[in-house]
């Protein structure tokens, strides 16, 4: 009773089914039935592209996004095409990966198109816009204070200390002997910060112990360099910045304190921040202050936002030094540099010398360099460790007396 049939066209067909038993007589049934048979052909239906939008690109670097398309005919294929493409531009027409590298600035007006293969050929398309700027180096930037001193306990709680050259922190019991240091920035001629560090001039003045100087965030911005003392010192946060040890070696350390900056950058562009030892090792620690003749608080920012006048810039080099007179700068070669450099060192450093590169972004790639890589020296550099991609970098070039910066250009 199995029926079956293949049709070979459309259309209504009626015919009759029919069972017959072996009795005697014969005996029988059936039933006429109609089989309406459909045409095959699917309607086809356009590929839907998903939404791509405009882009920004920067020249030299590469812009990279995938265009994906979905198509309610099930097991058609799809191809994507550029069309009006700027030079250099193209898309993979079967993974809709597209790539190109602007040469140029300008805005760029081209279509993206996904195409099926059915019949007819259907697509659907989005024109964007990539708008191309220039790259924007990294500018390096040494604020002063606007106004430092430290802080004292016991029967010193209501001293000034405020035109002292030297600031003094310290922790320990006992009447006079806990002492802080305050200092204040402004913020008011940027725009961006990428990386801020609190550099500070610093030593162990009592013995060769290395001691634990913390900074701490402080909101209120309302004491004054005149008139600050333990009474009337405002409160600062419980949550530890930074640290750095500080032995008797006198020269700059650093306390990375960017989250924070970033943070007041965005509220009312004033930085406060107070300097202790919450070790209490009970041992003096000597900062210069900003009354020093030398060596003073710095706060050196990265930033990719423009700088207003008020700040001491440079998007070549950075001196800590603060005298007038044309220092001999440090240099490197090759650059554009690929995998390996040469930095030949300026005399006007002291002792060894560290070296860091600096992303657009803030990132900061410590370098490792030959021992004993002292001012006058050379030292051949190798990068080629720390995935780079391509761009310009700042390159810190740093010893306990001179800070430069110099931009580098790294290619592939």
């Amino acid at each position: 009773g199995a029926f079956s049939w293949t049709p070979a066209a459309a259309g209504s067909f009626s015919f009759t089914v029919k069972v017959t038993d072996n009795g005697s007589p014969a005996l029988s049934d059936e039933e006429t039935i109609t089989v309406t048979v459909g045409n095959t052909t699917t309607t086809n239906v356009a590929p839907v592209l998903a939404a791509i939008g405009n882009k920004t690109a920067i020249t030299g670097q590469a812009l990279s996004f995938t265009a994906t398309a979905t198509d309610a005919n099930t097991g058609q294929s799809k191809t994507f095409s550029l069309v009006n493409a700027p030079s250099g531009a193209a898309i993979n027409a079967t993974t809709g990966v597209f790539t190109w590298t602007p040469a140029t600035t300008g805005s760029f007006t081209f279509t993206v198109k996904v195409t099926d293969n059915g019949s007819p050929a259907l697509s659907d398309d989005e024109t964007i816009v990539v708008t191309v700027n220039n790259v924007t180096a990294p500018t390096s930037v040494t604020l002063s204070p606007l106004a430092d001193s430290y802080v004292r306990n016991g029967s010193y709680a209501g001293t000034n200390y405020g035109s002292a050259t030297n600031m003094v922190v310290k922790s320990g019991s006992g009447d006079g002997i806990t002492r802080s240091a305050y200092l204040k920035f402004s913020l008011s001629s940027l725009s961006q910060v990428s990386s801020a560090k609190l550099r500070i001039y610093a030593s162990n003045t009592e013995n060769t112990t290395s001691i634990n100087l913390s900074a701490y965030g402080v909101d209120n911005d309302s004491w004054t360099e005149g008139g600050i003392n333990l009474n009337n010192a405002p409160a600062s946060s419980s949550t530890v910045l930074g640290s750095v040890g500080v032995n008797n070696t006198a020269k700059y350390y650093e306390i990375d304190v960017t989250a924070y900056v970033q943070a007041q950058l965005a509220a009312d562009k004033v930085v406060s921040i107070a300097v202790k030892n919450p070790s209490n090792q009970n041992k003096n620690v000597n900062i210069n202050s900003k009354e020093n003749a030398s060596n003073k608080p710095q706060l050196l920012i990265v930033t990719n936002g423009p700088v207003t006048s008020g700040a001491r810039t440079s998007a070549e080099e950075l001196f800590s030094s603060e005298s007038e007179v044309e220092l001999e700068k440090s240099t490197i070669y090759p650059n554009p540099v690929q995998k390996h450099f040469t930095v030949e060192f300026s005399k006007q450093h002291s002792k060894d010398v560290s070296l860091e590169i600096i992303s657009q972004l803030g990132r900061t790639y410590k370098i490792n360099l030959p021992e004993h890589s002292r001012s006058g020296s050379k030292a051949e550099v190798n990068i080629s460790d720390l995935s780079l991609t391509e761009g310009i970098y700042m390159l810190r070039i740093q010893s306990a007396s001179l800070t430069e910066v110099v931009k580098v250009f790294v290619v592939d």
